[in-house]
């Protein structure tokens, strides 16, 4: 995206209905050039209706991403964020870019963009990243211990997502294992959000970990996705900047204790919004296939089921899990 598409899209953002003639007035270009510049936003999934003789406005109003409202937010809680805190206005990958910092530039940043072209989730899975609406997230942390004791991090992640959005009101959520935010959509949850950790480092440690989040707060109304979503669209009044600086400030929280305590600490608390405890569920990987009762987890992070009487230990891995 150039600085004239920025420019017409803040010109746009509280969704009035504004002429062709008079944003081309606005940012010294011609109506046609107005029109060439829509045509380029409508490809990053924006959703720009042409009004009949009146000109044009976004569907919904939208918040861009703004530094300074992120850090006060974020001072009003006398929270310092480690490292830097860097906003795009369009990328491939949050996490991609956060790895391609150095190591000590990655502790404690945070990445954020309005776009993602290649965005991705467990098991290579892409991540529908439409621009301005939702969250894409990461953050890097160093820990001293080897990748071995990092398990459930995901667990962790899933649950600052969970104590964000309740600071906002938000409690028909629920997570998860091993790594799913999920919101109630009718008598069933369907996604609302995700978390992806990638690790760099020796067994022994130290190692890198970059935490990557996505939350849906608004998709488009037409979008491919396979599986069961849904978004914070009937939450218009929550500020996207104001959630991303509660996740942040989340994280900062738990992470410390982490480092030290490991995931030990939010077993309990992570039970009690696990979304499928005491239900029939399906766990399916490469070698496996196995039915029984999802029970909660444990302080390594893996899932317990309840399978013919015995007490089934399940780890993190290319499994899948589904409510039977």
């Amino acid at each position: 995206m150039n600085l004239q598409q920025l420019k017409l899209l803040e010109l746009l953002a509280d969704a009035r209905i504004v002429s062709g003639e008079q944003l081309g007035i606005t940012l010294g270009i011609s109506r046609n050039a107005v029109w060439k510049h829509l045509q380029q936003l409508r490809k990053l999934g924006l959703e720009i209706e042409s009004v009949s003789g009146r000109g044009y406005q976004l569907q919904t109003p939208l918040e861009l991403l703004d530094k300074a409202l992120i850090l006060d937010a974020l001072d009003q809680q006398s929270i310092k964020l480690p490292g830097e805190l860097i906003l795009q206005t369009q990328t491939g990958s949050t996490n991609d870019d956060l790895n391609k910092l150095s190591s000590a530039q990655q502790h404690g940043s945070v990445i954020l963009a309005e776009y993602q072209s290649a965005g991705r989730g467990r098991r290579g899975r892409s991540w529908v990243s439409p621009f301005g609406h939702n969250i894409y997230l990461s953050m890097g942390w160093q820990f001293e211990h080897g990748v071995s004791q990092l398990a459930g991090l995901s667990l962790l992640a899933g649950l600052c997502i969970i104590r964000a959005l309740h600071t906002f009101a938000l409690n028909d959520v629920g997570l998860k294992w091993p790594n799913d935010v999920l919101r109630r959509k009718g008598s069933a949850y369907a996604k609302l959000g995700g978390c992806l950790i990638e690790i760099n480092g020796d067994v022994t440690g130290p190692c890198q970990a970059t935490i990557g989040l996505g939350l849906n707060l608004k998709l488009p109304d037409q979008v491919e996705i396979d599986q069961s979503w849904t978004d914070l669209s009937d939450h218009s009044e929550i500020s996207r900047n104001a959630l991303v600086a509660e996740i942040i400030s989340q994280l900062l929280k738990v992470l410390p204790v982490f480092s030290t305590q490991g995931l030990g600490p939010f077993v309990e608390e992570w039970n009690q919004y696990h979304a499928y405890a005491g239900e029939t569920v399906s766990l399916s990987g490469p070698q496996l296939e196995i039915t029984g009762t999802a029970i909660g987890i444990n302080p390594q992070g893996a899932i317990l089921l309840q399978n013919k009487g015995e007490i089934e230990t399940i780890h993190s891995g290319e499994i899948s899990l589904r409510k039977k």
